[in-house]
């Protein structure tokens, strides 16, 4: 297998929006350990409430 194959490219954002910091969705070179702390509240809000936080400001999924 070719060693240059890559799964993304450098400055590319890769997540769940409803999951990431808006910091890291303006530069994902902004993300490190903060943006992991966040995604883990949204994530126990979602198992709380039973729904990703700020959904209604999403607009239709």
């Amino acid at each position: 297998m070719d060693d240059s194959y890559q799964l993304s490219k450098t400055g590319q954002m890769m997540g769940t929006p409803f999951y990431m910091p808006p910091e890291q969705m303006e530069n994902a070179k902004n993300a490190d350990y903060r943006s992991d702390i966040y995604a883990v509240g949204a994530t126990m809000f979602h198992l709380l409430c039973g729904k990703p936080p700020y959904v209604e400001y999403a607009g239709d999924i």
